[in-house]
């Protein structure tokens, strides 16, 4: 079974326990070496920088040239509580919104999309040659798009295949714990 958003296993575990302490570092883009050291052997790495080189990433800087492209499109909308509008919500209310509405208000409204990626907007995504080659693309279950304003906190989770993700704006702590500790976890 794969989780929404995943893939399935790109690498073996072989039984290694997963390393601890810091996770490494590289600046864009992926090659053959990221591939062999980290996607081959499950290990994570931050990869600065690989959005960079896409020929479209300008257009995902900009939202008007967003509601252009594909303001037709519809994203999956949380709208957030008075409770605490930064924290992912599952079991709060969400409707279907035109992309071209999300991006006239997200600034200004707790709100939080989490959605397929658009057609469109997954035409502008290309993955790095050393994974397709391998056969990432066939491989890929779903390909998911998370947007908010900023400041938004996710829940404790774990994810049952490896993930690929890819920051276009904005920043993201992770805090990874494991796959050993995760008896000692609370979801």
């Amino acid at each position: 079974a794969h989780v929404m958003g995943s893939l399935p296993r790109l690498g073996a575990h072989g039984g290694r326990a997963a390393a601890e302490g810091a996770v490494d570092e590289k600046m864009g883009p992926v090659d053959a070496v990221v591939v062999q050291q980290y996607v081959l052997s499950s290990r994570p790495l931050v990869v600065r920088g690989g959005a960079a080189e896409w020929a479209t990433s300008g257009r995902w800087h900009d939202d008007a040239a967003l509601a252009a492209h594909c303001g037709g499109c519809h994203l999956n909308v949380e709208l957030a509580t008075q409770e605490d509008p930064r924290r992912e919500n599952y079991s709060a209310k969400s409707r279907d919104m035109p992309i071209a509405d999300f991006v006239a208000g997200y600034r200004s409204n707790p709100w939080y999309a989490f959605s397929p990626v658009p057609g469109p907007l997954l035409d502008d995504l290309p993955l790095p040659p050393e994974l397709a080659s391998r056969g990432t693309l066939a491989a890929l279950q779903s390909v998911d798009l998370w947007w908010s304003r900023g400041g938004t906190v996710g829940c404790l989770h774990f994810d049952l295949s490896d993930n690929l993700h890819c920051q276009v704006a904005g920043r993201k702590d992770w805090v990874l714990f494991p796959p050993a500790e995760a008896s000692h976890l609370h979801f």
